[in-house]
């Protein structure tokens, strides 16, 4: 691991403490993202099938040729585009990518919540009605 990026990392270990900390006091949580900037998302999953534990990084969402314009708001734009997931039911990976990408869209604009991720709410109805009609015509 490069010298930066492990200064970087230990500039992080207030909140990476109280997010285990969070996570151990409260058996109901399912799940806790802890932000660390540039270095992504370290997640926290507790399988309630398996009862594991997982820890994960979460790699930054990655801008491709486009610039970066503002990180403000990106974090909660992650927040809710894994939220919604998991709301219209799709599952944890979905959900952590779906959150990802809604990052993306507010760290290219200067908007902290972007415009952009209405279409990607309205994409996640789509895909319920889509699933639920499934489950339906199966049954």
């Amino acid at each position: 691991m490069e010298q930066e990026t492990v200064s970087k990392f230990l500039e992080n270990v207030g909140e990476l403490r109280m997010g285990f900390d969070l996570f151990t006091k409260n058996q109901k949580l399912s799940n806790v993202f802890i932000t660390l900037g540039a270095l992504g998302i370290l997640g926290i999953h507790h399988d309630k099938r398996t009862d594991k534990v997982i820890c994960f990084p979460i790699p930054p969402p990655s801008a491709g040729t486009k610039k970066i314009v503002s990180v403000s708001g990106a974090g909660d734009c992650f927040n809710s585009g894994f939220l919604a997931s998991q709301l219209y039911g799709h599952g944890f990976e979905q959900s952590v990518q779906i959150g990802r990408e809604c990052a993306k869209e507010s760290l290219l604009t200067v908007n902290a919540v972007p415009e952009s991720l209405n279409c990607i709410g309205e994409k996640l109805m789509e895909n319920l009605v889509e699933h639920v009609h499934t489950e339906h015509c199966r049954h």
